[in-house]
C-alpha cells in the first residue's frame, strides 16, 4: 500500500458522473472484502460531487487496487480509476511519483493488444488449454479495453472450454485480493494467469498447480 509523505493538501475532489445505483459494489474487491460503505467507488464519487476535501478520503484514494473492475460496471461511465489515480497525485504533491499502470493511460488514443491477449491468441496456447483449466484474466488491461477484450475471451472459453475469472456481468474478478472467493464451486486441475502477481496470490491459497500463459506458448 502506498505510505502518504507529509500532510496532504486539502484540495475540494472534483467530476464524477454518479447516479447512485451501486452497481459498482458488485465488483469492488474492497467492498466483497470489507463490506465498508467508506471504502466503495460509489461513496467516493458521491463525495467528489459534494466537494469533500481531498485528504478525507486518503485511505481510500491508497488502498483501491485499480482493477479498474468499476468502470466498465458503470451506466454513467465515470472514470473512477482516473480519478482515483488524479487524487493519488494530490495527495503526494509530487513526494512520490505514482506509478500508472493503466494501458489506456500510457497509449492514449491506442490500444495494442495486451501480453494476455496476444498469448492466448496464439493456436499452439489454446491447444494446451482444456476444461480443467482455470484460466485467470488481468483485469487492469482487460477493464481498460473492455468492449474489445470482452469479445476475445468469450471466443477463448468457447474454443478451449476453460473456465474464466469472470463474475456474471463479465467483469474480471481481481485474483491479487480474491484468489480464494475465485476458486470457491471451482474444482481446476490447473490454473494460468496472465500476471506473475495473480500467480503469488494463488499460490498463496492452494496447492494447485499454477503456470504462467508464456509457458504454454514455449515449445
Amino acid at each position: 500500500m502506498l505510505r502518504l509523505f507529509g500532510k496532504a493538501p486539502r484540495e475540494p475532489m472534483d467530476r464524477a458522473d454518479c447516479n447512485g445505483c451501486g452497481l459498482c459494489l458488485l465488483v469492488c474487491p474492497l467492498w466483497r472484502r470489507d463490506r465498508d460503505p467508506r471504502m466503495t467507488p460509489e461513496n467516493l464519487v458521491k463525495a467528489a460531487q459534494r466537494g469533500a476535501m481531498t485528504d478525507e478520503f486518503a485511505l481510500l484514494i491508497e488502498t483501491c487496487p485499480l482493477c479498474g473492475a468499476c468502470e466498465p460496471a458503470c451506466p454513467n461511465s465515470a472514470d473512477i480509476p482516473g480519478l482515483i489515480l488524479d487524487l493519488r497525485q494530490r495527495l503526494t504533491h509530487s513526494a512520490v511519483k505514482i506509478a500508472d499502470d493503466s494501458p489506456r493511460r500510457r497509449l492514449p488514443g491506442l490500444m495494442r493488444r495486451t501480453p494476455g491477449e496476444a498469448l492466448s491468441s496464439k493456436v499452439s496456447v489454446r491447444r494446451k488449454l482444456g476444461a480443467t483449466d482455470l484460466y485467470v484474466i488481468e483485469p487492469r488491461a482487460y477493464h481498460a479495453d473492455y468492449e474489445r477484450l470482452v469479445g476475445h475471451y468469450d471466443r477463448l472459453r468457447k474454443e478451449t472450454g476453460c473456465m474464466l475469472n469472470l463474475d456474471l456481468q463479465r467483469i474480471a474478478i481481481p485474483a491479487v485480493m480474491e484468489a480464494a472467493w475465485i476458486l470457491q464451486g471451482r474444482n481446476p486441475a490447473r490454473i494460468v494467469v496472465e500476471s506473475q502477481d495473480d500467480r503469488a496470490a494463488f499460490e498463496r491459497v492452494c496447492d494447485i498447480p499454477v503456470v504462467h500463459v508464456a509457458e504454454l506458448a514455449e515449445d
